[in-house]
């Protein structure tokens, strides 16, 4: 063909996008552009598809600018495809700014912004804007659900279900595996069961979804693992994760190493999640050793995998273990990421190596690169609190940009001055916590200690009967909302 058609790029482009050959999919695109052929409504929505699933939102943009010259930005096919692009990319505002430009709108453009929502975790947005979708369907059903999830709205959740059963939609298997997830995630496990018995064609995602809310609750954990055997069910890597949980809450070693002897005879033993969650079974069990192996059986050791077992050492208080495991770890060139520098930190502040948390702290920004997080600062504020420097504690809070947007960061320096005595600076800190959480019924405790152990008696009940206030008008909004659900 000397000079390919439009049709014939829209299908070898397409074809490239089917096979997940992105990158081949976009530079087709480019080439076709380059040679003056103008593309049509599908070949946008076919590369727009490409650019959100590989997060090539630059591209995204650019492509964006070629609907608008082309006049298609008002298309409700591609400007569905364009909100979904701009929402998957983490970009929700551009997202709804297509979706507000679009001259009609049907039902998959408002379940691509409500699922954009719920993607980027803005989960009340999601339910405010499905109150003006016209006519839901099965996927707005789920995706709304998933919002109620997120924003633990039982009440919205119950009500979007009587809709789903007006609808006759409750005997699909991933809107029950939905209601099952949302009753579950809310504290609703009796709900939920009840769903998942209802369910004709339920499968291990059903299941799945039911034992990881059941696993803080063992005698109904116990039940559903039995009729889940009992259906000749094959737990996947979801559930036998959520059994682990259960016996590292109830201390059930032998159960767990009969799970264990399972993962092994499915293949799941090689899953980092599945490997992490038993290092932390047997850690929690007080089981070190068998920890240790199955630690020592994986060949290629990932960051994650030492992560995991340097975290059971130091929830078991054995400090200088985790040191020596992370001295071994990057001497076999592993890498240490933020959750690494996360623990040692943390150690060095209940172990009081003021030296070496310094040491580790400016080596995580100098030599790896890594950009301190607010539970980096924490650890460190603790850490000179704890070593008696609570002005240098103070110093870093006021170095941190976004200290001011968490309460955590003062909490410790509150404990520091208690600990030292120090009560005008233990006053500011409280001031400052209190400016973000007026109902930090912790900051009290500490300030009223403060107070008393500096001989300001006057000033210990007054902060006394400032935390009794709050807490009573805690209570009573607990007690309203579980009066109105």
């Amino acid at each position: 063909i000397s000079k390919p058609s439009v049709h014939s790029w829209q299908a070898i482009i397409s074809a490239y996008h089917t096979c997940g050959e992105y990158v081949w999919a976009l530079h087709l695109y480019h080439h076709m552009v380059l040679g003056g052929v103008l593309p049509n409504r599908f070949i946008f929505s076919c590369v727009l598809r490409t650019c959100a699933i590989s997060g090539e939102w630059k591209e995204g943009m650019h492509i964006h600018e070629h609907v608008i010259r082309s006049g298609l930005d008002s298309d409700v096919v591609v400007g569905s495809t364009l909100l979904d692009m701009y929402a998957k990319c983490s970009n929700v505002e551009d997202a709804r700014r297509v979706f507000d430009r679009l001259r009609s709108r049907n039902v998959v453009s408002w379940n691509a912004l409500i699922s954009g929502y719920v993607l980027n975790g803005l989960g009340h947005n999601a339910l405010k804007l499905l109150k003006e979708v016209p006519e839901p369907n099965k996927v707005t059903y789920i995706c709304s659900l998933k919002a109620c999830t997120q924003t633990e709205d039982l009440m919205q959740g119950k009500r979007l279900h009587q809709q789903v059963i007006y609808k006759g939609l409750e005997s699909d298997v991933i809107i029950g595996n939905t209601l099952i997830d949302m009753y579950s995630k809310c504290g609703e496990v009796d709900g939920a069961c009840a769903i998942l018995h209802s369910l004709l064609n339920r499968n291990v995602v059903s299941w799945s979804a039911l034992i990881t809310a059941a696993s803080a609750h063992p005698t109904t954990f116990s039940c559903i693992y039995q009729q889940m055997q009992h259906e000749c069910v094959t737990p996947d890597r979801v559930a036998m994760v959520a059994f682990l949980n259960v016996c590292r809450h109830t201390r059930a070693i032998r159960q767990g190493e009969l799970i264990h002897r399972q993962i092994i005879k499915r293949g799941f033993d090689t899953d980092l999640v599945v490997r992490g969650a038993l290092i932390d079974m047997y850690m929690k069990c007080g089981e070190a050793i068998g920890a240790h192996q199955v630690f020592d059986r994986v060949l290629a050791k990932s960051v994650d995998s030492w992560n995991a077992l340097m975290t059971g050492y130091a929830q078991l208080g054995k400090y200088e273990t985790v040191m020596n495991l992370c001295n071994r770890m990057i001497g076999q060139g592993v890498v240490p990421d933020i959750v690494t520098f996360s623990l040692l930190l943390t150690v060095c502040s209940h172990t009081g190596l003021l030296d070496e948390g310094q040491t580790y702290f400016k080596s995580m920004m100098k030599i790896y690169g890594i950009i301190p997080s607010m539970q980096h600062h924490v650890s460190m504020v603790d850490l000179f609190g704890r070593s008696g420097q609570v002005d240098i504690a103070f110093t870093l809070i006021t170095n941190v940009a976004t200290s001011d947007d968490n309460i955590l960061i003062w909490v410790p320096l509150l404990s520091a001055c208690h600990k030292w005595g120090n009560v005008e600076l233990g006053k500011l800190a409280f001031d400052q916590a209190m400016q973000l959480d007026s109902s930090y019924a912790a900051a009290y405790v500490v300030l009223v200690d403060l107070f008393t152990l500096a001989g300001m008696q006057e000033d210990a009940e007054k902060a006394e009967a400032m935390r009794l206030k709050y807490a009573n008008q805690k209570s009573k909004k607990i007690v309203h909302r579980l009066d109105s659900s």
